[in-house]
């Protein structure tokens, strides 16, 4: 599930950089997933702006990361919906195993342990 304000935001800057690298991967992905709109998305729904705690099978390492579009992160716990993790987190539930292959090739699984913060669950709809 996305959200369609999600949706049409990643359609748009899709679009305005043009395809490269992971991009038709994201474009794949935005092609299955089904819209809903803000109002009702579940608040365990990994949306844009999400604040997470992902857990990484391999070493149990615990992370907080906020998902969102710009392609450069400004910050470091930032991750972008089109890198390798963020397009493998969007749509994703709370608990839910996330399986994908890094930038430099390798095979990485995380969880979802928690969503802490999610914008259409906190009544930001925007």
């Amino acid at each position: 599930m996305i959200t369609t304000n999600d949706h049409l935001k990643i359609t748009q800057l899709l679009r305005t950089i043009g395809k490269t690298g992971l991009l038709p991967t994201l474009e794949k992905k935005l092609g299955i997933l089904s819209q809903i709109e803000s109002e009702s998305a579940p608040p365990n729904l990994v949306t844009m702006n999400c604040e997470i705690l992902l857990r990484d099978t391999r070493t149990n390492e615990v992370q907080e990361l906020r998902l969102v579009y710009q392609l450069s992160p400004f910050f470091k716990n930032q991750v972008s919906v089109m890198s390798p993790l963020g397009t493998a987190l969007l749509g994703k539930r709370e608990s839910s195993s996330i399986d994908f292959e890094g930038r430099d090739a390798l095979a990485r699984t995380y969880v979802i342990e928690k969503i802490k913060y999610q914008p259409e669950a906190s009544g930001k709809l925007d």
